[in-house]
């Protein structure tokens, strides 16, 4: 009767041996490896149902040159007008407008602002240019726009008032662009005076609005300003010297 030897191990059986070590090390590993992307695709998805929630701001602009709006949003940290992406814009739209405004608009070349018009955050609705919009949308009791039936009526006051209310809002002088339109619509002198009348008022409101600059000590700058539609009296002393006074019996204020 033979006795069988002891066996050795053969080298394909130990690394077949080492082989199987190895893979628990594996299998963690991608495991692991599995876990943070899990971890990772669930941040970026809470980060961006936060952005979408808290961070989204939408709203529309206004284009003082050509008197139509586009949409915007964009996102921001709470509580702040710290943006975390630039804006995102769509494309520009007509407003329901008289013709005759629109007709006498003039067209202007290169780069032109936009506006805030409407926002769900930053001021909402209040934004000025909806002063200008308020305004030019107004209807009379038979639903036509009043101010188109005001310009059929008074075609060359409105080939002079128009240009100038677009340049005022170029300017961001909406707060005045109301005054302006009340004294256009209850101007009594003649055809031809109409346009010195019509600066002579601007320019008065303007120096009314200059004392208020001079009285105010806590008037807002920059984004703030912007918001609420109060430039610089750098820039309304801009407006004013584009835009003087007519005839010698007009002095400059």
């Amino acid at each position: 009767m033979s006795i069988a030897s002891p066996s050795t191990s053969s080298p394909s059986a130990s690394n077949g041996s080492a082989g199987l070590s190895t893979r628990p090390g594996k299998t963690r590993k991608n495991k692991s490896l599995r876990a943070s992307f899990f971890w990772i695709t669930l941040g970026l998805l809470g980060l961006l149902l936060y952005l979408s929630l808290f961070c989204r701001t939408t709203g529309k602009e206004f284009s003082p040159a050509t008197f139509q709006t586009r949409d915007f949003y964009l996102y921001r940290i709470p509580g702040t007008n710290v943006q975390l992406l630039p804006n995102f814009v769509g494309n520009a739209k007509s407003i329901d407008l008289a013709p005759e405004i629109l007709g006498n608009l003039k067209t202007l070349s290169g780069s032109t602002p936009w506006h805030p018009l409407e926002s769900n955050a930053l001021g909402g609705d209040s934004f000025p240019a909806s002063l200008l919009i308020s305004a030019i949308t107004r209807r009379d009791s038979e639903w036509d726009f009043y101010w188109g039936i005001w310009s059929q009526k008074h075609a060359a006051r409105a080939a002079i008032l128009w240009p100038v209310i677009q340049s005022m809002a170029m300017a961001d002088l909406y707060h005045d662009i109301p005054e302006t339109l009340r004294f256009a619509e209850g101007f009594q002198g003649a055809e031809g005076e109409f346009q010195s009348a019509l600066l002579a008022e601007i320019h008065r409101l303007m120096q009314q609005r200059k004392a208020l600059y001079e009285s105010s000590s806590g008037r807002p700058t920059g984004r703030s300003a912007q918001i609420e539609g109060i430039p610089e009296w750098s820039d309304v002393q801009r407006w004013l010297d584009a835009n003087p006074l007519l005839g010698p019996s007009h002095e400059k204020l």
